[in-house]
């Protein structure tokens, strides 16, 4: 068995548990996933640079950041998706470019730009 299995069996738990208990209990799906990602950038990176002295302390501050940079990405599009949408839908960009215009690509089954704004950061 490698040592990444080991680590994996042994912190995985203490991972989600940690995580949920830092950003809640309704997030804990999204922990679930970082702790995931946390692992698999583990076996990308510590292949080149080696296993670090504490390895479940660089895991937990792995899947962190990777956890507070989805809530970021998640509060940015909250913030910003509304007025993105009426900017879009505004006259201008409504106005006819050769003939098409995003309400049109949208009636056609074409996705309009700022639908893929909407999109969860796990779908976009």
């Amino acid at each position: 068995m490698e040592p990444t299995d080991h680590l994996f069996r042994h912190e995985a738990g203490r991972m989600v548990a940690v995580l949920t208990r830092i950003f809640g209990v309704h997030n804990l799906a999204l922990a679930e996933d970082v702790v995931q990602d946390a692992f698999c950038r583990a076996l990308e990176v510590w292949k080149f640079r080696g296993m670090p002295e504490n390895p479940p302390a660089w895991l937990l501050a792995t899947a962190k950041n990777c956890a507070l940079d989805a809530l970021r990405r998640e509060r940015t599009a909250r913030t910003y998706a509304p007025e993105l949408g009426r900017l879009l839908d505004s006259e201008w960009t409504l106005a006819p470019r050769s003939g098409r215009t995003l309400r049109s690509e949208r009636d056609q089954g074409r996705p309009a730009a700022y639908d893929v704004l909407l999109l969860p950061a796990s779908i976009a």
